[in-house]
């Protein structure tokens, strides 16, 4: 009788976590990260060496952000996270943070002339991403 107990309980264990896990792909928001940090590191190096940076801290924080940005409203469209109020305000604030850090620079629009791909098109490039995946059709049925 024991070793049916144990048998019933393996078996349940494995029936729940085959049920419960979601595959998501969180590819894109993985290289937006690891790009991020790359440029951070860049970043820090150019500083570091006596060089001037230019405006890769743009470019970083963009893509950092956005890929955090980017796989929590994955996991909350798929039903991985919990979607909730804190986790809204959360996405929200990476995503102003983004605009805050790319639009408000002092002579935004000089700083696009001089350094286009990081004051402009990577930050737009993240911001489309973040927003296909925010205004997709939910993928689980609550």
């Amino acid at each position: 009788k024991n070793q049916d107990q144990k048998n019933s309980i393996s078996t349940n264990k494995t029936t729940n976590t085959s049920s419960d896990s979601k595959k998501v792909n969180h590819v894109v928001s993985w290289v937006f990260i690891a790009l991020g940090i790359l440029l951070i590191m860049s970043f820090i190096n150019y500083i570091a060496v006596g060089q001037y940076p230019g405006s890769t801290h743009v470019s970083a924080t963009s893509l950092l952000v956005g890929g955090l940005a980017l796989r929590s409203i994955k996991n909350s469209r798929y039903g991985i996270g919990t979607d909730s109020f804190w986790r809204m305000a959360y996405q929200i604030i990476l995503v102003s943070s983004i605009c805050l850090v790319t639009f408000w620079q002092n002579n935004y629009i000089e700083l696009v002339a001089v350094h286009p791909v990081s004051n402009l098109l990577i930050p737009f490039i993240v911001l489309v991403f973040i927003t296909v995946e925010w205004f997709k059709p939910d993928a689980v049925k609550k």
